[in-house]
Formats: structure tokens, sequence, C-alpha cells
């Protein structure tokens, strides 16, 4: 029988050693990718759970918009045209982050996207973040934007909690699916097919499939787009004699306090028809 010499066998030995090293290399930045979220927050500095991503993208999220919880995000007063009151931080970018499936399932509003992030599926999902710049608008401005809409005051007087955006993370992002051992070919040529054309519904310049193979694919976003923020619930307040509020109670809210809000608007909807 073959017998291995011990020069050989040590060979045999680094070459194993040499492999495995070469494989964890390969595959431990795959297997814990860091959390896209995590990874924003402390690049910020902020609490995790006040950041509430806008993936995909929704059109308006800058700061000023102005909304209440009925079922979905509904808008009272978008952001201001005017951006010359608006403050810029430091510009960043960050590397490739998985989301969650909560967090890539359209949230409050997935706009083009709700189809596809709605399917059922084990495909992971992953975002990168160029050339990010933070937008924010000073609170003062705020409260005084609140109280000069007749619709926020309507809204108050009604005591429907209304929320406003205060800080947005924008920037160009680059969504990476990559199709799961469960996910079979068929539904993943669907997949793409549906992105093609949730592409093509967006128009030339400002969403496209930048690669794609039977394995995975990139989404990417031409143009700069808003993929967190930062948000307060407003409570109008009446400090004097008269009617009208005069200040503005600012606190901030987080994601699920945002999803309890537009499910007991929806419920109480629901009872009012009843």
């Amino acid at each position: 029988s073959y017998s291995m010499s011990p020069k050989n066998k040590k060979i045999a030995i680094l070459v194993g050693l040499v492999v495995v090293v070469a494989a964890g290399v390969f595959l431990i930045p795959r297997l814990f990718a860091p959390d896209f979220r995590k990874e924003l927050a402390s690049k910020l500095n902020v609490d995790e759970e006040f950041l509430h991503l806008n993936i995909p993208p929704a059109a308006k999220r800058e700061p000023g918009f102005t909304f209440m919880m009925k079922g979905s995000m509904i808008p009272i007063m978008f952001p201001p045209e005017d951006t010359g009151d608006m403050e810029t931080g430091e510009g960043f970018d960050l590397e490739w982050g998985t989301l969650t499936k909560s967090d890539a399932s359209g949230g409050v509003g997935a706009g083009l996207f709700d189809t596809l992030f709605k399917q059922e599926s084990f495909d992971k999902i992953s975002l990168r973040a160029t050339e990010c710049r933070i937008l924010e608008l000073p609170l003062q401005k705020v409260r005084e934007r609140l109280l000069e809409s007749d619709e926020v005051v309507k809204a108050a007087d009604a005591k429907t909690p209304v929320f406003v955006i205060i800080r947005s993370y924008m920037g160009k992002i680059e969504m990476k699916i990559t199709k799961d051992s469960k996910t079979s070919g068929e539904a993943w040529t669907e997949k793409v097919e549906e992105a093609e054309g949730i592409a093509e519904r967006a128009g030339k310049g400002n969403l496209g499939i930048t690669s794609k193979s039977d394995r995975d694919m990139v989404i990417t976003w031409q143009t700069p787009t808003v993929f967190a923020y930062e948000a307060m619930e407003a409570n109008l307040l009446t400090t004097h004699l008269g009617t009208d509020p005069n200040e503005v109670e600012l606190k901030k809210v987080t994601e699920e306090q945002l999803t309890a809000a537009m499910k007991a608007a929806s419920t109480e909807g629901s009872v009012k028809k009843n």
C-alpha cells in the first residue's frame, strides 16, 4: 500500500491549511456581512431604533415632509421647495451591508417595488450607499412650517397624530439581491424580469439593472436619493388665551412606533365603518 513520506505529509498539510484560510477569507465576509442599519447608526452616532430605512426608496422623504398614518403614510405637507434653510453634514460612504426582510419590505411606501418585495422569498438583500450627505431642517423652521399649515392644524384638532421628517440621509445607492438555494430557477427568472420591468417603468436615468446572473442582480439608483431618515411626532400646543396653537412639541419616533400608529389608525377606521 502507498505510504506518504514525512516531507509529502508536511506539504499536504500546508496546502490544506492554505485552502482553508483562502476559503475563510472568501466565505466569512459573506456569511457575516455587516447589518446595514447598524453600520449606518454607528457611522452617524445615532441610536438605530430611530433610523427609518426608506428601502426601496419612496419619493419626497426630505426634511419637512409631514404626514399621518392611516393604513399607509398619508402626506399632509411636502418638503420645502426652497432648500436655503437646509443644513448639510459631512459626506460619507457605506459599503455593502445586509438588510433584514422587514427593512426591505417596502415599509410605508415601496412605490414601484411593492410587488417585487411582497413576494415570499428567502433571497438575500444587500445595500451599498456612496457619496452620501446629511440633510437637516432646523427644528425652529420645522415648528414654524407646522404652525403655518392649515392642514396640520386641522389634523391636530382632530386628534390625529402628525409626524414630520427632520433629518434625511441621501446618496447613490445600489441594491444587490442574491438568489437563495431554496429559490427555484423559474422564480428567480420571474424576479429578474419583474425588476427589469420596474426599471423600464421608472424611466431612463432613474433606475437600472447594472448586473444580473443566475445567482444575483444589482439594481442601481442613478441619481442621489433618500435611503434613510429620522422623524418626530408633532404635538401642537396652545399656551395663550386664544384658540390657535402657538407652540409645537417634537418627540423622536421609532419605526416600531410609526407601525403601531398605522395599525391603530387602520383599526379605528374599520371600527367606524362597522
